[in-house]
């Protein structure tokens, strides 16, 4: 697995480049979507080979008003994929989901970090994330893809967005995930307007 890491002090540049390849066929950005593995590897090398310093892999979409899929179904998309991924390409992979089994799969599988759009709210999954020492991405959206963008309401966006991140960032730290491997998400375009 090669470790995902956002620590400047070990001299990374401050600013990273994240490639991301959807298995989802409604994903929100259309330029992301790969009907098949094979389409997934070349996008994947696409973004490499434009500097993507990580590579960032989701099988359920999270666009407003998407419908989850069975975790057996994200599944079978991901672990080909971020198998091949990880063997192929000297990047970090890190996977989009927020279910804890499908985490612990592809984990085991090679990834390096999850990017969990629910910023840890299920406490098992930073647990899992700690057991294979990998990163996380903690997102901030209020409510879930479903409902994220039915009449979103907040007193002060900012200082609640930061509330839940710093949250999330504890408990990411409680589970024991090291702070060079936690980055903050704040969720532009979930549950926002």
């Amino acid at each position: 697995m090669v470790r995902f890491s956002f620590d400047p002090e070990k001299g990374k540049k401050s600013v990273s480049l994240m490639g991301v390849v959807n298995l989802s066929p409604d994903s929100f950005y259309a330029g992301s979507r790969c009907p098949s593995g094979d389409e997934a590897v070349r996008l994947a090398e696409r973004h490499v080979e434009e500097g993507a310093d990580l590579l960032d892999v989701g099988a359920e979409s999270s666009r407003p008003g998407a419908r989850p899929i069975p975790e057996k179904a994200e599944l079978d998309l991901l672990l080909p994929t971020v198998s091949r991924l990880c063997k192929k390409y000297p990047v970090p992979v890190s996977v989009d989901t927020y279910k804890p089994r499908v985490a612990a799969a592809v984990l085991q599988e090679g990834a390096s970090a999850i990017n969990d759009i629910t910023g840890l709210r299920n406490p098992e999954m930073g647990n899992i994330i700690a057991r294979a020492q990998a990163g996380v991405v903690v997102m901030h959206m209020q409510g879930t893809p479903p409902t994220m963008q039915i009449r979103p309401a907040y007193h002060h966006l900012v200082e609640e967005i930061i509330a839940f991140l710093e949250k999330s960032v504890q408990t990411a730290r409680e589970a024991g995930i090291a702070p060079d491997r936690i980055a903050v998400d704040p969720g532009f375009g979930f549950g926002k307007t």
